[in-house]
């Protein structure tokens, strides 16, 4: 478990109150994002908040943390307020609207909330989901975009959510029966985020809160996300048996909500145990009052009987052991074949690592792959289950290796570092720009022009009547000509430069033809390489489409916005900004590394120089700088 998750189990065992267990999960805080779960009793928050407009803490402060320095240790000048602290005080606003509630009800706790939310500073982003256990009735509440999922049975589905751009602080509630063995999970937006409801499945059968929390707690945190957030809890009604095993009815009281729970198959389990045998006879004998007539033995027919007794509890005792040994062997037999299989292709990737990391990385997926698919049939106790779990851990590191991650810090700097990025500050009509060693060049809504890097003089080079464009998509600059992509006319624009004045063409050769309606960003090296927002990559030549395909990619990318590459440059490096990360590419398309980091989703434009060694990016107002390493 990482040392950062917070899982602790609590029960509320007041007379005629529910009896609920709960654990919480709770990521790593970083400067602008930060999460809490919260419990006392029968009542349970999630909380996150993340940081909308920001200071950038100074490159000296920042260059101080370390990777286990604590979020309280940032300089006392940056901490205006720190968002743990913020964070604490709604907590308590919330404990203390809560607890002097005299009838808590639906309208009630929704009051609560909105008294607690009104003391969220403008510049921050606040997702708070409450739930409040009142006998068998649930409660829930919350604003921004969260989410609670409910499991019953072999039933789970998302009962109670919210998803608005931009998230909505006004409270939305809703209500409804609970029975006994329901788990009820609350989470943040960016725990969803991290873990769709299709990977949880997996982990809530038979288990309790603390070790669903212990099975989840890794998954959190080998993501960079300060805002994920959930507590689980698991209820138990006080007027039934606390041995009573759940069970499906065909009329479920469900929760309010818009959403439908999603139904999935029972799992069969492929295990034998004296209980089960027993359990098993006692359900199909059937449930009769029988009286026996007193019979009296003689002594010796008594000892006859006692022997004939022995007899049958040895034969039962000796079929039961030589079915747990063949139980047993079966396992074994099984945990060998596939652990065998899975060594074979992490063998393979581990003697690729060094030549090929793409290669590698899929051969330890392959193997990972294997042992998730049998990762249920062995019980969770048994010698089996933990070498599993041991050999997924080192295949995980693995995989990690081969992916060459770096997360970077970003760090402050002048606009003087990167004067092409200092344009898109300084120019705030700016929608795409490139360079030469002489110029700076952008397109507006009206114009293209130029900035001199000696002089600082500006020039208007085309305006938008002469050039003809309507949408555009990306400039660029290769020798004396500019290229410019326009979305609504499906079109390439070559500009070129005769005398004082440039003439249009068409860089697409006639015969070539490509839809350029959802194109986010375009780069020039002497090829022209075009981002879609589903993060394919086209590339042209000479006017002419070429093959290319992206390779080895971890996930896919999520809406990428930018990328670059130059004559100076052996990559091409896009930004993917929801995923947090700058991916490098070969320009053959195979991974070659990835520079993370949670504050690469603010940005607009970057700039890379592999020569110094550095990378630029910038939100639109300030400039910061990243080693590439």
């Amino acid at each position: 478990m990482s040392e950062h998750s917070q899982i602790e189990t609590q029960e509320d065992l007041t007379f005629g109150a529910p009896n609920v267990k709960s654990a919480k999960i709770v990521s790593t805080p970083t400067y602008f994002s930060w999460s809490q779960a919260y419990s006392a009793g029968a009542f349970f928050a999630a909380l996150s908040l993340t940081k909308t407009k920001h200071t950038i803490p100074a490159a000296s402060h920042i260059q101080e943390q370390t990777e286990h320095q604590p979020l309280e240790e940032i300089p006392q000048e940056e901490k205006l307020p720190t968002l743990p602290a913020i964070g604490k005080e709604i907590l308590t606003i919330l404990e203390q609207e809560y607890f002097t509630l005299e009838n808590k009800d639906l309208a009630s706790i929704k009051q609560a909330l909105s008294v607690t939310i009104s003391h969220i500073p403008e510049d921050v982003s606040c997702c708070l989901v409450v739930a409040s256990f009142i006998k068998n009735v649930l409660y829930l509440a919350m604003i921004g975009n969260g989410c609670v999922i409910l499991k019953r049975g072999y039933s789970l589905g998302v009962i109670f959510s919210q998803k608005e751009e931009p998230p909505s602080l006004a409270p939305i509630s809703a209500s409804g029966f609970v029975q006994n063995h329901d788990i009820v999970i609350l989470e943040t937006e960016g725990f969803a985020r991290l873990l769709p409801m299709n990977e949880l499945a997996g982990f809530l059968d038979h288990f309790s809160p603390a070790e669903i929390a212990e099975s989840l707690s890794p998954k959190v945190h080998e993501k960079e996300e300060g805002g994920a957030s959930c507590i689980i809890v698991s209820f138990v009604d006080p007027s039934q048996s606390s041995e009573e095993e759940p069970k499906e009815t065909e009329n479920e009281t469900q929760l309010a909500s818009e959403n439908q729970t999603q139904t999935l198959e029972s799992p069969l389990v492929n295990r034998f145990s004296i209980k089960t045998f027993f359990l098993f006879l006692a359900s199909i004998i059937p449930k009769t009052n029988i009286s026996f007539p007193k019979i009296r033995l003689p002594r010796s027919q008594i000892s006859l009987v006692i022997v004939a007794c022995a007899i049958v509890l040895a034969i039962v005792a000796g079929t039961i052991f030589s079915l747990q040994s063949q139980e047993r062997a079966k396992r074994k037999a099984l945990f060998e074949d596939v652990a065998a299989s899975a060594q074979k292709k992490y063998d393979e990737g581990q003697s690729l690592l060094a030549l090929n990391k793409n290669v590698a990385r899929e051969d330890f997926v392959s193997a990972k792959e294997i042992l998730l698919g049998k990762r249920f049939e062995f019980p969770k106790e048994s010698e089996e289950a933990k070498k599993l779990e041991a050999f997924l851990i080192k295949i995980d590191s693995a995989i990690s290796v081969s992916l060459n991650n770096a997360a970077v810090l970003l760090q402050k700097v002048q606009g003087q570092d990167s004067p092409l990025l200092k344009l898109w500050i300084d120019e705030r009509s700016v929608l795409f720009a490139t360079e030469d060693n002489q110029n700076l060049y952008a397109i507006n809504a009206g114009e293209v022009f130029s900035v001199s890097k000696k002089t600082g003089g500006k020039q208007t080079l085309i305006v938008k009547s002469d050039g003809g464009w309507d949408n555009p998509s990306g400039i660029g600059v290769f020798g004396s000509s500019i290229y410019l992509l326009d979305r609504t006319s499906q079109r390439i624009l070559k500009f070129v430069l005769q005398g004082s004045s440039y003439t249009k063409s068409d860089y697409l050769s006639q015969d070539v033809s490509a839809n350029f309606a959802h194109v986010s960003d375009m780069a020039i090296d002497g090829a022209i390489w075009v981002l879609y927002k589903d993060g394919a990559i086209q590339k042209f030549l000479r006017g002419k489409g070429e093959s290319f395909t992206v390779s080895g990619l971890s996930e896919p990318f999520k809406n990428p916005t930018r990328i670059f590459t130059n004559q100076e440059t052996e990559s091409l490096y896009v930004l993917d900004g929801d995923n947090k990360q700058i991916i490098v590419l070969s320009k053959d398309g195979a991974y070659k590394k990835r520079y993370s980091s949670e504050d690469f989703k603010n940005m607009k434009a970057f700039q890379i120089s592999e020569k110094e060694g550095k990378g630029f990016v910038t939100d639109g107002s300030s400039l910061f700088e990243f080693p590439l390493r």
